[in-house]
């Protein structure tokens, strides 16, 4: 047999099995394009050259002008980019995301479109006391936001730490999963990395 007929034979073998492949959501209809987040921490200063990262974290803090706006606009921003062949309502952007100190706990933001547009935008933010979280001293004391700024400068600084917080609740979102949903059936899905389902 020659090399050309046994690539062909596989070709047409390959085919087959992609055919017989069950669909993995129901329609075609919608589709999700990017997802992209932003990170608005200050637990390490970003070193960058690129005048885009500087006016993004600018712009997320415009209007900020306390110590408490600050700590309050603190987080990821995710922005999912999708497309909808057709304008029919009712299509569900669910944002499920896991958070450094919550563990296995799922937490769920959904966005409900009325309207979709044939190119669309929906957008989600985990920040604030969400993001951060509690912490508390070693004593079961609450840390106040004047001690919380204070322990994250301490920390930026590089300086030795004697007592040290834990928070409780909050935390990075270590891995995310975004679906398209109309009438409780998928469409489509895009998740990141680390998400297991």
């Amino acid at each position: 047999m020659t090399p050309r007929k046994t690539c062909q034979i596989l070709l047409s073998l390959g085919g087959a099995f992609a055919l017989a492949a069950p669909a993995v959501f129901a329609s075609d209809e919608v589709e999700i394009r990017k997802v992209n987040y932003t990170a608005l921490t200050f637990e390490r200063p970003q070193q960058t050259s690129d005048a885009m990262i500087d006016f993004e974290r600018r712009y997320l803090l415009h209007g900020a002008i306390t110590t408490e706006d600050i700590r309050a606009r603190r987080g990821k921003y995710f922005t999912v980019l999708w497309r909808a062949k057709d304008a029919a309502p009712g299509i569900v952007v669910r944002f499920e995301y896991l958070q450094a100190y919550t563990g296995a706990q799922i937490h769920v933001q959904e966005v409900t479109v009325d309207e979709a547009k044939r190119s669309n935008s929906t957008d989600f933010q985990v920040i604030g006391r969400q993001y951060t979280g509690e912490w508390f001293w070693p004593n079961g004391k609450q840390l106040t936001d004047r001690e919380y700024e204070s322990y994250v400068a301490k920390l930026r600084s590089g300086e030795t730490i004697q007592e040290k917080p834990t928070p409780k609740g909050g935390g990075d979102v270590v891995a995310w999963k975004v679906t398209l949903l109309r009438d409780g059936v998928a469409l489509d899905t895009e998740k990141s990395y680390l998400w297991r389902d």
